[in-house]
């Protein structure tokens, strides 16, 4: 994530965010643990939400998305149109579909 940020850091037009959602050790997967995490993966510029959803549903994220591992990926154009969602996007592809996406809109 951090590669295609950089990739991106003067287009204001792209937003990145991250959102740790829990779908197993939800005593140990808390909010509190979001931020020792970004700063493990050095993605602390990055907002960052927490969605625990409950041990009986899990993440309202998880069941909107159908994500199935992590890290789990969507990609939503500026239309709210999902894009990609799915496990991993890694900068060599992540970089050329972003810039087929602006250059439809």
């Amino acid at each position: 994530m951090q590669k295609t940020k950089a990739h991106y850091r003067d287009n204001a037009g792209i937003v990145f965010l991250s959102v740790q959602t829990v779908f197993e050790g939800f005593d140990a997967n808390t909010a509190d643990y979001v931020v020792p995490t970004m700063k493990k993966y050095e993605l602390e510029d990055i907002p960052a939400g927490h969605d625990a959803g409950d041990k009986g549903s899990g993440s309202e994220m998880m069941r909107r998305y159908h994500s199935g591992g992590t890290p789990w990926v969507v990609v939503i154009d500026r239309k709210g149109v999902v894009r990609f969602n799915s496990f991993s996007l890694p900068p060599a592809r992540a970089i050329p579909f972003i810039d087929s996406l602006l250059k439809r809109n």
